[in-house]
């Protein structure tokens, strides 16, 4: 779930600026603050991408609703963290996404060079977020750390604590305090909305 979102996050971000250059570029002109502009935007894709990633998780849980009811397994308790704390990493995620896609907005001239780069931005977050590829130390696990909202939103959103069988365990030795993971999504999206800015 949380891949989509990081996903969704990316590409809701990526033209954002570039669809309205002309148009900001002549109100820059008339004394619009680019600061004002930037964060304005990123309030209204946290808006937009809280009420997406709400009927994503509203359904992925009606599918696991339907699942059970038809004799399969839910998630187990002990390694899903719960649809609320799962739709409020996801959600954090994607709006630090696309917080990161508005960089690159900020960046190019047309529409065309932003979809070019969503696949560039896409991959790293798949193979630093600790799904297919285990993050358990080293290197790997700093660049995840700094560079990686979908490591952070997978580690908010599931429990790799007692119990978990060790195939599952994918993030290696963490303290399992869910500020963490808040505080790191809230860093990465400041950051990236600084960096959109200067």
């Amino acid at each position: 779930m949380s891949i989509c979102m990081v996903i969704l996050g990316f590409v809701t971000g990526f033209r954002e600026i570039v669809k309205e250059r002309p148009m900001l570029d002549l109100e820059r002109r008339h004394g619009l603050q680019f600061a004002a502009y930037v964060l304005a935007k990123v309030i209204a894709l946290a808006a937009v991408l809280a009420v997406q990633v709400a009927i994503f998780t509203a359904t992925v849980e009606v599918g696991f609703d339907i699942r059970d009811a038809l004799g399969g397994h839910r998630p187990e308790a002990l390694y899903y963290r719960g649809p609320w704390l799962s739709g409020c990493f996801n959600w954090l995620g994607a709006v630090a996404c696309a917080a990161i896609g508005l960089i690159v907005s900020a960046c190019v001239r047309t529409t065309d060079k932003g979809v070019l780069a969503v696949p560039l931005l896409i991959t790293p977050q798949i193979l630093l977020g600790a799904t297919i590829l285990p993050i358990t130390g080293g290197i790997l696990q700093v660049i995840a750390m700094l560079f990686s909202p979908l490591y952070w939103s997978h580690r908010g959103s599931r429990s790799e604590g007692d119990g978990v069988p060790y195939f599952w365990q994918n993030l290696g030795d963490y303290d399992p305090a869910l500020w963490i993971p808040f505080a790191a999504l809230v860093a990465q999206i400041v950051v990236a909305t600084a960096i959109t800015v200067f």
